[in-house]
């Protein structure tokens, strides 16, 4: 069995307004767990990954809740999931958020095994 390591992202923290956020760079991770909280009374969170040209392209994850799939979200409280093989970067843009802060943080898994 091989060895799993894991890196905590925060991509946004506390965010009022719309933004890129931090990127992860994801050459050697497998998955990406990422959680959405906040007060925000509205907010659309767009998931993106970078393509070799520095474009950002929208990116497929599972809500865990009800195992659909999306490329952005307008909830909170929600867990989604990643795979993040053959990526190069990933971020958790924020579109639109009012009436209050969004975060978004992530644990990203490196399996060697």
């Amino acid at each position: 069995m091989g060895d799993v390591v894991s890196a905590d992202i925060v991509f946004q923290n506390a965010v009022v307004a719309a933004g890129n956020g931090d990127s992860y760079s994801a050459h050697f991770a497998n998955a990406l767990v990422l959680e959405v909280t906040g007060t925000s009374a509205s907010r659309t969170i767009k998931f993106e990954e970078q393509g070799i040209s520095g474009a950002w392209y929208a990116c497929m994850g599972v809500k865990r809740s009800d195992l659909s799939f999306a490329s952005e979200t307008t909830g909170t409280d929600e867990l989604w999931e990643f795979d993040l093989r053959g990526r190069l970067a990933f971020r958790a843009r924020i579109s639109a958020v009012a009436g209050g802060n969004v975060t978004v943080k992530g644990r990203a898994i490196v399996s060697n095994g």
